[in-house]
């Protein structure tokens, strides 16, 4: 055999996180349980947002993907770009961090064998991950019984000098997932707390709780999850985690473990951040294709300023723009930019079950008309045609008051710039004749388009002018 020391388990599988697509992004909340359906080749009925009160079956999710992405190629190719470290310590932070089993494809070459570019990348990754949750920096196993969410709650000791970026939390599941949402809080101790004769129960008088902002999670625990701390905790600290809903509301809840760590990741990789993405059109003349697409803005782009290497950028950081724009026969080329849109890591959007004020901009595809939009309505029909998205390709502000703008760009942590604050709307227009879809925001776009004969269908959200 090739792998004598693998152990194939039969049995059904996991609940496959249809929302990922094969592009490594896990459901969270994550209900790890489902319901028995009665039929042998699928024993059970997922659940994989929602709690569900009948459900009586532990069953975990799983979320597939292949190493040579972007374009998500499960078959060895010699040409085809993969993920690195950095990126692949991530995708485990979204999947396996979230609750999830991560299916990582890596596939063998024409003679059997694992690719060194391959093997070099896996090596590092799991050096990474020993690095960082191997041996944490403080750690809490519960002894103690199951109780009401509202009596649940841990602290942690942190030492003197010790840097805390992440959480690993664990949740005894014996008796059924319960905790549906957290909260972590810090009290700072005085300087010289250093051994456990004096470690402090409670925060001491004179100083408070003060509640961890952007941690990563906070709804379900399950199996495990992993919270990024962007901001850190430096001891010597009291980090304490609280119950704050449970589900049902009565259930009693047991967290099993609570432990704190100092993230090192793989070489490149940073903690997870919003940035600027910018809102491209690009046109191809066989099709008379109009496609949206945003690539990575590293910089503020001013209105009316063109990006440099737009389609390198796109090849480089967008397998979903790649994806079409290597279509044969296609020939896209960039026509102009159509104003800024958010990026955002999965991270930012569970803390609190999302950013009010926002809307996900999802790349839309009709395979028989062969067509993109970009829409924030993810079941768009247009012309007779049906389009199905696989990704959310950058969000929009859901409305063009400028006060919720700011309350966004502040809790992402962003800079406000000076003519920010003006938001145009982002349309979709649709050509009956070319049967083709355009999203745009600018008005040289609306000019174009309407010379064309495209008519305006929807506003799906609405963009800044300058980012």
């Amino acid at each position: 055999t090739l792998s004598p020391d693998t152990t194939m388990v039969p049995g059904v599988d996991g609940c496959l996180d249809d929302t990922a697509v094969e592009n490594g992004r896990g459901v969270y909340p994550n209900w790890q349980y489902a319901s028995p359906a009665g039929n042998p080749s699928n024993p059970v009925v997922c659940d994989a947002v929602l709690p569900n009160s009948s459900g009586a079956v532990y069953t975990s999710h799983e979320v597939d993907v292949t190493i040579q992405n972007p374009g998500d190629s499960w078959f060895w190719d010699s040409s085809h770009p993969f993920l690195h470290a950095k990126d692949l310590f991530q995708l485990w932070l979204d999947t396996t961090g979230s609750g999830s089993n991560l299916i990582l494809n890596i596939p063998p070459d024409r003679t059997g064998s694992i690719p060194t570019n391959f093997t070099r990348e896996a090596a590092l990754l799991g050096e990474a991950l020993n690095a960082s949750f191997e041996h944490p920096v403080a750690v809490w196993n519960n002894t103690g019984s199951p109780v009401a969410c509202t009596d649940a709650s841990a602290n942690l000791y942190i030492p003197t000098g010790a840097v805390v970026d992440a959480i690993g939390l664990a949740e005894d599941i014996a008796r059924g997932q319960a905790i549906a949402a957290y909260a972590f809080e810090c009290c700072t101790l005085p300087t010289g707390t250093t051994t456990d004769e004096t470690v402090p129960t409670a925060c001491p008088q004179g100083s408070g709780w003060v509640e961890i902002v952007g941690a990563t999670h906070g709804q379900t625990v399950g199996t495990q999850v992993i919270d990024l701390l962007p901001a850190g905790v430096t001891g010597p600290a009291l980090i304490r985690w609280r119950c704050t809903a449970a589900a049902p509301a009565q259930a009693l809840v047991r967290l099993l473990s609570f432990a704190a760590y100092t993230v090192q990741g793989p070489p490149g990789w940073t903690f997870p951040v919003a940035t600027w993405w910018m809102l491209q059109t690009l046109y191809t003349p066989p099709t008379t294709d109009m496609t949206p697409c945003a690539t990575r803005d590293a910089n503020a782009v001013i209105d009316g300023t063109p990006t440099e290497s737009h389609m390198s950028e796109a090849f480089a950081n967008r397998s979903e723009c790649k994806a079409y724009m290597d279509k044969q026969g296609a020939n896209y080329s960039y026509i102009r930019d159509e104003h800024c849109c958010l990026a955002l890591p999965p991270s930012m959007l569970r803390g609190s079950g999302g950013l009010t004020g926002l809307v996900p901009l999802y790349l839309l595809y009709s395979s028989d008309n062969h067509d993109h939009v970009l829409s924030s309505n993810a079941s768009y029909t247009q012309g007779g045609h049906v389009y199905s998205h696989d990704s959310i390709e950058c969000y929009a502000f859901a409305s063009s008051d400028t006060r919720t703008h700011a309350a966004v760009l502040s809790a992402l942590g962003m800079p406000h710039r000076v003519g920010s604050d003006t938001l145009v709307p982002l349309d979709v227009y649709w050509s009956t004749a070319r049967k083709d879809s355009w999203t745009l925001a600018s008005d040289a776009s609306r000019t174009q388009a309407v010379a064309l004969g495209y008519e305006r269908v929807e506003t799906t959200g609405f963009v800044p002018v300058v980012c």
